[in-house]
């Protein structure tokens, strides 16, 4: 797949969009992502759930823009680096994870996630619009 700036561009409303709604969601129902997070410690069925799905669009997003320019859109392959490296670690450790789940499952550390997920999704967004 060839790599253009118009692909940099749909990646990154297509993460913009998934971030924003995903960060402020978390943030305005934190009661029930915390409910959500103690469902997946106990259910193998949605853990594997957790770690396919950012697997999956990591992949795409790193298949799709591997890149490292020196400008914003290096962003895009951060991000689908860490959403493929986690969603494997989801995979090939997941009594780590779900320990490490658990661990993290507080109020406090939703909130700064929910925030940077947000913040991260609205520049993706604003960079993607304005060029």
């Amino acid at each position: 797949m060839e790599q253009t700036p118009a692909m940099a561009m749909v990646l990154a409303k297509f993460l913009g969009l998934l971030l924003t709604i995903t960060g402020v969601g978390a943030a305005i129902n934190s009661r029930h992502m915390m409910a959500v997070v103690k469902d997946i410690c106990e259910r193998p069925a949605a853990q594997m759930g957790a770690a396919f799905l950012p697997t999956l669009v990591g992949s795409y997003v790193v298949a799709a823009h591997h890149t490292w320019p020196n400008d914003w859109t290096m962003l895009i392959t951060i991000i689908g680096l860490v959403m493929l490296i986690g969603g494997a670690f989801r995979s090939l450790f997941p009594s780590i994870w779900v320990g490490l789940l658990r661990r993290w499952a507080n109020p406090a550390i939703l909130s700064m996630g929910s925030g940077i997920l947000a913040l991260v999704g609205i520049y993706l967004l604003y960079q993607s619009m304005m060029l």
